[in-house]
């Protein structure tokens, strides 16, 4: 019997018992009622002992008239006990006779005593529903929401455009998830290069970098699109977003340069992934092919880029989202997190500012200068970053870049971004500034002295906050949005020059006059992010109904992935686990999005000491993770039995017992149901 039957099991009986004292309260009093009657219910054994013994009588009339006779004359004579002194008339009061006064009486009695009953019953049907009911209001809430947000947000790209069609758009979509998969695959980004934003193109530029340093190659064969649809998305002043969820399968494992399998293996699997694309609400859907298929969506010819990025037949800024949906962000299933629609301070008195200022494109930027960084890293020299950083940044990542005294030098490989995130804004004199949080994972690498590479195992989650700054009053371009590895000047590309100006216009890119330059990376409980979270909260309190409170800031919200890592890293804790745990752990995985081969990979991390999770090793740690379990869990309506068990097993290696994981389940569904009404109560208003 699994822990889920038996705590379900466990709940009626206490119900069921519950049920039971209340009858048996009840035919107690009932009982305790007739007996003071003298017997009114059991008067007629009564009256027949009574007549044959006088005394004897008023015994056995408690019992039946032949006991009356056996307690007769024989033994107790009525010359000792007459009828004088216990005549059977002297407990006939008419108050509680059997006559028809008394048949009154019990009728009067009975009427509240089925109303307690039914009550009594309905608390019980209550306690033993109430559970379901609530799995049952999340899961219908959450579909009810999703779907009026959904066809609300959709509704206002069609009336901005009403040629727009929710299947011709997944329809082309899924047309540049192949595309992708095959440049990817190629390890050519030419065809991606015209409908992806500045973040997507370093991203893989600088991955395909390293596979060619260790001389790997990914391969993708039979890529097939299983099911395309549209999980999220939003609109506002600046930007039309749609997030598609695409189901797809295929053959995926790496080679070497000899064409040797050196991971994976040739049967296909299936995946899941998250592509958002955002254009401009100006942008109108067009009977003609466009970016996605090679096309320029402004004047229909092939595709050729300038120097600027721009068509070469009609000079149109084809990637700025004017014209046609780009690509800007890639998020695989174990790190989705649905983002919540939270109020962003700061965000609403930068734009009073700048007109031209825009959510997308700091965070693209963000983004741009993660992956620059990595790629400082990678080859050891700060040219990536110099463009787009203080110089007194990049002074201090110089410093952090020269090898150790043995000559060696770590390294962050397979890096994977799971979210960009703005904490908040300050817009002031003389410098505006951004915290933007990144939650990103990497394996290490040792370089040697002569410059090879010795890989290790480990994994590392990262929670790091990136502090951008840029010269007060300078004006942004909504053209320019996406293109945040570009000059605002003209256009160009940014390269890895040691000059601190644009190679084309010469204008000077590291001064804060063009755009935001990285200025500081800490980690969540440094100095510099307690000072700018406290002036951020000086400059403007945010509304406690859209508070975040202090601890979501030391501790985010997790990934499916980062959940499994924790989960791994408290059953390994005596360096055990046993296979029971391990196909908890692996039902988990599957639920997350994460591939066996992905999980092996934590195992032996986590086995070597190497898996870091990046978060504090407190109480409140524990509890925000397994809060996160549960609704992570309860997000499908219910906890599963193995979802329960594998709560309880991590419960156990932490000391805490079952009522305290029941505990956290019941607030979680309780929250999760309130949640979902006044959500859906919102939109219904809205909509």
């Amino acid at each position: 019997m699994t822990e889920d039957h038996r705590t379900h099991r466990q709940r009626r009986c206490r119900c069921l018992a519950l049920l039971a004292f209340l009858l048996v309260s009840l035919w107690a009093t009932r009982e305790a009622g007739a007996r003071a009657g003298g017997g009114g219910d059991f008067s007629g054994g009564g009256g027949g002992g009574g007549g044959g013994g006088g005394g004897g009588g008023g015994g056995g009339g408690g019992f039946s008239s032949g006991g009356g006779g056996s307690y007769g004359s024989g033994n107790y004579g009525s010359g000792s006990h007459g009828s004088d002194n216990y005549d059977s008339r002297s407990y006939r009061n008419p108050s509680y006779s059997s006559g028809p006064d008394g048949e009154r009486r019990k009728d009067g009695l009975t009427l509240p005593i089925l109303f307690t009953l039914f009550a009594a019953v309905a608390v019980v049907i209550a306690e033993v529903t109430k559970p379901k009911i609530e799995e049952r209001s999340i899961r219908r809430s959450k579909q009810k929401a999703d779907q009026l947000a959904l066809d609300g947000m959709l509704q206002g790209i069609r009336d901005a455009d009403p040629a727009f069609g929710s299947y011709a758009f997944l329809r082309r979509a899924s047309r540049a998830f192949r595309v992708l998969q095959s440049a990817w695959s190629k390890q050519d980004l030419t065809p991606i290069h015209r409908f992806v934003s500045d973040a997507v193109y370093e991203r893989f530029s600088l991955q395909i970098a390293e596979m060619k340093e260790r001389g790997t190659r990914n391969v993708m064969k039979g890529v097939k699109v299983r099911e395309a649809t549209v999980a999220t998305g939003g609109v506002d002043s600046n930007f039309q977003a749609i997030t598609v969820r695409f189901q797809a399968s295929a053959i995926d494992y790496e080679v070497n340069a000899s064409g040797r399998v050196t991971s994976g293996d040739k049967s296909r699997q299936g995946f899941v992934e998250y592509w958002s694309f955002v254009r401009r609400p100006g942008a109108k859907t067009r009977n003609a092919d466009g970016l996605f298929e090679g096309h320029c969506p402004n004047c229909g010819s092939p595709l050729r880029l300038n120097q600027t990025e721009s068509c070469e037949s009609c000079n149109a800024k084809v990637r700025s989202g004017r014209y046609d949906w780009i690509l800007t962000e890639i998020t695989q299933e174990s790190e989705w997190k649905p983002r919540a629609p939270n109020e962003i301070r700061g965000v609403s008195a930068m734009a009073a500012n700048d007109p031209g200022f825009c959510l997308q494109h700091l965070e693209d930027r963000a983004s741009v200068v993660f992956w620059r960084r990595i790629a400082a890293w990678q080859s050891g020299k700060v040219l990536p970053l110099r463009k787009m950083s203080t110089p007194a940044y990049c002074e201090a990542m110089a410093r952090d870049l020269r090898p150790d005294p043995d000559g060696t030098r770590p390294i962050p490989s397979g890096a994977a971004v799971g979210s960009v995130e703005t904490e908040g804004i300050l817009c002031e004199s003389p410098l505006d500034q951004a915290l933007v949080r990144i939650h990103w994972s990497s394996g290490t690498e040792l370089q040697q002295p002569n410059g090879t590479r010795q890989r290790t195992i480990g994994v590392r989650f990262h929670v790091s906050f990136f502090l951008l700054t840029r010269k007060h009053g300078v004006k942004g371009d909504m053209d320019d949005a996406l293109s945040s590895a570009h000059c605002p000047g003209c256009g160009a590309p940014v390269t890895n020059t040691v000059a601190d100006a644009c190679e084309y216009c010469g204008d000077a890119m590291a001064n804060g006059e063009q755009d935001w330059l990285l200025a500081n990376v800490c980690v969540a409980d440094e100095q510099p992010v307690r000072e700018f979270l406290s002036r951020l909260q000086e400059a403007k309190p945010r509304r406690k109904s859209r508070a975040r409170s202090r601890e979501a800031v030391s501790l985010p919200p997790v990934s499916g992935r980062e959940l499994v890592a924790w989960a791994l890293r408290v059953m390994l804790a005596d360096n055990v686990i046993d296979e029971e745990e391990m196909k908890l752990l692996e039902a988990l995985a599957t639920k997350h999005g994460i591939r066996k081969a992905e999980l092996k990979r934590l195992v032996l991390a986590a086995q070597a000491g190497e898996l870091e999770l990046g978060m504090p090793e407190e109480e409140n740690t524990t509890c925000a993770c397994l809060e996160a379990m549960a609704e992570m869990a309860l997000v499908d309506g219910a906890v599963t039995a193995a979802e329960r068990e594998t709560m309880h097993t991590l419960g156990k290696r932490l000391g805490l017992g079952k009522r305290k994981i029941a505990k956290t389940i019941t607030e979680a569904r309780k929250r999760l149901a309130r949640q979902g009404r006044q959500r859906l109560k919102a939109l219904r208003r809205k909509h």
